[in-house]
């Protein structure tokens, strides 16, 4: 008669071959505890999955690619000693709640290197398209099929080649762009920003426009190719001013507010400057009177 083996026996083979004597290696009645982790050469898998075969831990470089350049940007800041904003940011702070007017100071006295996409390459396009004498579509479309044939290196290229062929495909469902008999044509650098209540409100027309008749600057054309932050009616209003006084101010001229065009490309909203003009730039001034005051503590 074959005997049984006692735990110490069975516990004895469970060393040499790596099971317990019982049928799936276990006792009776036992349960198989989780593995916390698995360790594979130098890379440590938690939860007991095994890592992928071939796949080798990410460079350093590689790692801080997937981080993103805005999260890095954002660690570097400098602050900006003199009061300054952009025109869009402007438009969103006059209708932007406490906490978020709050946020953008702070976001413009620290700027981040990169802190959004930039449709650089849609911009480019889309203002020498608006330039021309002639608009061609077909311009357009062979900018999206030179983007369409790239292949990005970097996960921020990767993000930002697709964000201009949408910029370039709702471009292309804009409405008809009227300047009323004026020229359009490339502003000079020199003439980028003017002060509003102790703020360098930095504007950079795409294009500036000018009278066929008289020759004189009338007006000017905005883009806003951000799709991650959207701009209200009320806001484009007063993007709108402001472009109208830029006009005054920068070339001592007579706006148009017809031809003070802002352009919510991914809206594919086309925005001209208010009646209620003056109204407006009293509210601009008690906004940018109100950066300013902040500005150092921000």
């Amino acid at each position: 008669m074959q005997q049984t083996p006692d735990l110490r026996s069975r516990m004895r083979q469970s060393r040499t071959s790596g099971s317990v004597g019982a049928p799936g290696g276990r006792l009776p009645g036992a349960t198989r505890l989780p593995k916390a982790a698995t360790r594979v050469g130098s890379v440590r898998c938690s939860g007991g999955r095994k890592p992928e075969m071939g796949r080798t831990p990410l460079s350093r470089q590689q790692q801080e690619l997937k981080m993103g350049e805005a999260a890095r940007a954002a660690e570097h800041r400098q602050p900006r000693p003199h009061p300054r904003i952009s025109i869009s940011k402007l438009g969103e702070y006059m209708s932007a709640s406490a906490s978020r007017r709050r946020s953008i100071i702070r976001d413009q006295r620290e700027p981040a290197e990169v802190k959004t996409l930039h449709c650089i390459t849609a911009r480019s396009a889309l203002t020498s398209y608006l330039a021309s004498a002639a608009p061609d579509p077909q311009r357009l479309l062979r900018t999206i099929e030179a983007l369409q044939r790239q292949t990005p290196q970097t996960l921020w290229k990767q993000r930002e080649v697709p964000l201009n062929i949408t910029a370039l495909e709702r471009a292309l469902k804009l409405p008809p762009l009227r300047f009323n008999g004026a020229t359009p044509e490339r502003p000079p650098a020199s003439r980028t920003a003017i002060s509003i209540g102790g703020v360098r409100v930095v504007v950079q027309p795409d294009l500036i426009l000018r009278d066929g008749e008289s020759g004189q600057i009338v007006g000017a054309v905005k883009l806003y190719l951000v799709k991650s932050v959207p701009l209200t009616d009320q806001a484009a209003d007063f993007v709108t001013t402001v472009l109208w006084q830029f006009v005054e101010l920068a070339y001592a001229a007579e706006p148009d507010r017809q031809r003070c065009i802002f352009v919510d490309v991914f809206a594919t909203k086309i925005h001209t400057a208010p009646q209620a003009y003056k109204r407006r730039m009293k509210d601009l001034e008690a906004a940018c009177e109100e950066i300013a005051a902040r500005w150092p503590t921000a």
